[in-house]
């Protein structure tokens, strides 16, 4: 059986750069429906919001963004991409 999950937070943010060059030029986009702030599901990697990025593991490794569940979108266009790196923390207080 496959299970997909909406995972809430409210603190959840993604965020990109406009330019490899400039670390200093970047898109910070916090959560606003935090009930939709991650989503998992075993027929493609992590997933930010109901369509804000999802890394599609199993099509090629393309992505895809458009804004939904978060503040605004971290890219110009809802072109297909590649991403070349990508990080996920948690946070957990002891």
């Amino acid at each position: 059986m496959i299970i997909d999950n909406c995972c809430a937070t409210k603190y959840s943010f993604i965020f990109s750069f406009k330019n490899n060059d400039k670390i200093e030029d970047y898109v910070l986009s916090c959560v606003v429906d935090e009930n939709k702030a991650v989503y998992s599901s075993p027929t493609c990697g992590p997933s930010f919001g109901e369509s804000d990025l999802d890394i599609w593991a199993w099509s090629e490794n393309k992505c895809c963004c458009e804004k939904s569940s978060y503040e605004k979108p971290i890219r110009e266009n809802n072109d297909f991409f590649l991403i070349e790196e990508c990080e996920v923390f948690q946070i957990v207080k002891n």
